[in-house]
């Protein structure tokens, strides 16, 4: 069996921001992205919006770019890849958007 590896962000974001937000507000969040056995800082664009009483929606206002060189990842990974879609050329930068949506229980 063929294992992929996967990514994950981590961020922190100061709820005394969210909480002076009154319908949405445009921020900038350091986060660290972990892929491939390798951590980078990033910064993260997002829209905050308040979308209910206890709910918050934040989206990327801009993508993050995920380059296979920073990551380490080998070229042939790539190459291999490519071949699964019929030997179509890949980039090895991919553009990634999120849409995160979180609600309060209490």
């Amino acid at each position: 069996m063929v294992k992929f590896p996967q990514a994950s962000i981590k961020a922190t974001i100061d709820m005394k921001k969210i909480k002076s937000i009154r319908y949405y507000k445009r921020m900038e969040i350091p986060a660290i992205l972990e892929f491939y056995g390798v951590s980078k800082e990033i910064k993260l664009e997002v829209l905050v919006a308040k979308v209910y009483k206890k709910k918050l929606l934040i989206t990327s206002m801009k993508p993050i770019i995920i380059d296979a060189n920073d990551y380490g990842i080998p070229a042939k990974n790539l190459i291999a890849l490519s071949k699964t879609v019929g030997g179509l050329s890949l980039s090895d930068k991919v553009a990634v958007n999120f849409v995160l949506s979180f609600a309060h229980n209490k």
